[in-house]
């Protein structure tokens, strides 16, 4: 997965609400993680520490949204 976190950003993650794959669970998780202070200037991609591989397992598309999510509408 670290190799593919380039398109994984606190913008284009409020894209995957459109995604019929995930979950209403995970969909919920991620309209509540919308209320959550983003960054001002955020990276252009997620910033996640690759040392720590078991806390990337446990990551959700929800982790990674915030308000700065909602500027991609």
């Amino acid at each position: 997965m670290a190799n593919h976190l380039w398109y994984l950003s606190q913008e284009l993650a409020g894209l995957a609400l459109f995604d019929r794959s995930l979950t209403v669970d995970v969909k919920c998780k991620m309209v509540s993680a919308l209320t959550e202070e983003g960054q001002d200037s955020p990276s252009p991609r997620a910033q996640v520490d690759l040392a720590a591989k078991e806390i990337l397992d446990n990551k959700t598309v929800a982790d990674f949204v915030t308000t700065t999510s909602r500027q991609i509408f």
